[in-house]
């Protein structure tokens, strides 16, 4: 009701009310109505109470009834001729309702739903609806990864749900949700990039700067190179599909680190490990796990999440960013490369002593079992060399008994 930008004029100011909800919208409508006189119109109302047959929620003054049955306001939108402020006032935030409710809409015909949803009529009153918006275009399409991250049996689901829950969740992609750029398939005129989690976003990004963005502070990336502006570090990072963080303002110089170069205030310095340079980073005390998030470290390390990455990056002051999504799946990094401290490795230590030993269990008992084969097939093989032996002799015995 209260969706577009709404703009109040008094006589004594202006109100410049952005997006408000609908309680706020009828606060600030009545509250400047009853300060700056009566009500020359009617009142357009939200809401309709079947029981009562009092009007609700009132969201428009000074309006005839025709102005207030053409505004999208959905399927209950009605009107009463109230014309006194303060009744109004009182009518809307103190008392059930109002009186002499008539509603603008009888059928469909005349009913403006809110985006994705549908009119029809129920017990003989119109009714915006969640309806099925499918069609065979899109159904058949099939499975989709939607802006949120989350996989949709089809784009026809993801905007029922977006109706049911009034989001706005779009088609990232179509296929199932990956865990990176690799097998995506970004649609005409979007490229796949890589977020801080390394999960995969289909994003229209133009790669060429044009000399709008010439005139700009030159910046130092974490990969060593220099860019004469913000336009041409993003257009680098749509064309590798990965984030690359600005290291530091101004030109790369190798002979800057942590120890001969300052940040600004509010950031922590952190070395770069691959090529030793300063990273200027905004460090953070609190994180908080949230659910598909897991991420592996360029130190092979596997964490919650990326806040949890960035919390060990702070501690030891080594750059560590995010190499891909999930679990690391190799053994872990160049411990010296990285440096971590005494108590991370004491810990990683303990860990790996208990892989041994749980190895070291497995390789006994897979050992023994073994054993166990071989020494049956050793005691089987001395009986039957037992047997052939003994039907051996039992032929010779035969052959020299027999009459010559």
């Amino acid at each position: 009701m209260c969706g577009c930008q709404t703009v109040i004029v008094t006589s004594m100011f202006i109100l410049d009310v952005q997006k408000p909800s609908t309680v706020i919208c009828s606060v600030v409508y009545l509250i400047v109505m009853f300060a700056t006189g009566s009500v020359t119109g009617g009142v357009c109302w939200a809401l309709v109470n079947r029981s009562t047959g009092l009007c609700t929620d009132a969201f428009h003054v000074n309006m005839s009834k025709e102005e207030c049955c053409n505004t999208e306001g959905g399927d209950a939108v009605s009107w009463t001729p109230h014309t006194v402020t303060s009744d109004v006032f009182y009518l809307n935030f103190f008392a059930d309702g109002a009186s002499s409710c008539q509603p603008c809409h009888k059928t469909c015909a005349t009913v403006k739903c809110e985006p994705n949803k549908m009119c029809v009529m129920r017990q003989g009153v119109p009714k915006c609806v969640c309806g099925s918006h499918c069609t065979s275009s899109l159904g058949d399409k099939g499975k989709v990864c939607g802006t949120d991250g989350t996989q949709y049996k089809n784009e026809c689901m993801l905007r029922k749900i977006n109706c049911e829950t009034g989001l706005n969740t779009q088609v990232d992609y179509y296929g199932k949700c990956r865990k990176s750029c690799r097998k995506v398939t970004c649609r005409l005129g979007s490229r796949c990039l890589e977020d801080q989690d390394g999960f995969p976003h289909c994003a229209r990004c133009d790669t060429r700067c044009t000399r709008h963005y010439d005139v700009g502070q030159p910046v130092c990336g974490v990969d060593g190179r220099t860019y004469n502006n913000t336009c041409e570090l993003k257009a680098a990072i749509c064309r590798n599909g990965k984030s690359i963080r600005i290291a530091y303002e101004g030109q790369c110089n190798k002979k800057y680190s942590c120890s001969n170069f300052k940040c600004k205030i509010g950031q922590t310095c952190l070395a770069n490990p691959d090529n030793g340079q300063p990273v200027c980073f905004t460090c953070t005390d609190i994180c908080f796990t949230p659910k598909r998030t897991e991420v592996c470290g360029t130190d092979e390390r596997t964490y919650a999440s990326y806040c949890h990455l960035t919390l060990t990056s702070c501690r030891t002051r080594l750059f560590i960013t995010t190499k891909r999504s999930g679990k690391c799946r190799k053994k872990l990094g160049n411990l010296e490369r990285y440096k971590l401290p005494d108590e991370a490795l004491n810990t990683q230590n303990e860990t790996d002593t208990q892989k041994l030993k749980k190895r070291s269990r497995k390789q006994r008992r897979k050992q023994i079992k073994q054993n166990k084969r071989q020494h049956i097939k050793i005691r089987r093989n001395k009986a039957n060399g037992q047997s052939r032996k003994t039907n051996a002799v039992s032929t010779s015995s035969e052959k020299i008994d027999k009459p010559g």
